[in-house]
């Protein structure tokens, strides 16, 4: 069987559609730092202890847009929606279906205006659902 690359998911801001330039989607689960250290007893004999370091686990969604009329408005309303933002991806053939909540936008993107310019848009927040 062959396999499918993914190439264009959904993206869902809040239940509205979302036109992005193509290929910018990435996002980053909020896996926790795996810490392992070493114990001793004396000696030479050593075990290993392993831990989570939650401090820094933080999911993260990036994506493009063009500066249309429209995508201002919502970048200033998902600026503003701190904490409430709920991010959905979803692939055409149900492989990917992945939904972000309590999302923020932390830096307000440098806006740029032209044809071929686009608006890099970071959201940080909860863990994947």
């Amino acid at each position: 069987m062959a396999e499918q690359i993914i190439s264009n998911p959904q993206l869902i801001i809040n239940d509205e559609l979302i036109l992005y330039t193509p290929s910018s989607l990435k996002y980053t689960k909020n896996t926790a730092k795996t810490v392992i250290k070493s114990l001793t007893a004396g000696g030479e004999s050593a075990i290993t202890v392993h831990s989570k370091d939650v401090t820094e686990a933080v999911s993260q969604v990036t994506f493009s847009i063009k500066a249309t009329t429209r995508n201002i408005e919502l970048l200033d309303f998902w600026v503003n929606n701190t904490a409430k933002n709920v991010i959905e991806l979803s692939s055409s053939d149900g492989v990917i279906a992945l939904a972000f909540v309590g999302m923020s936008i932390e830096e307000v993107p440098e806006m740029e205006f032209g044809a071929d310019k686009d608006i890099e848009v970071t959201f940080k927040g909860d863990p994947i659902i």
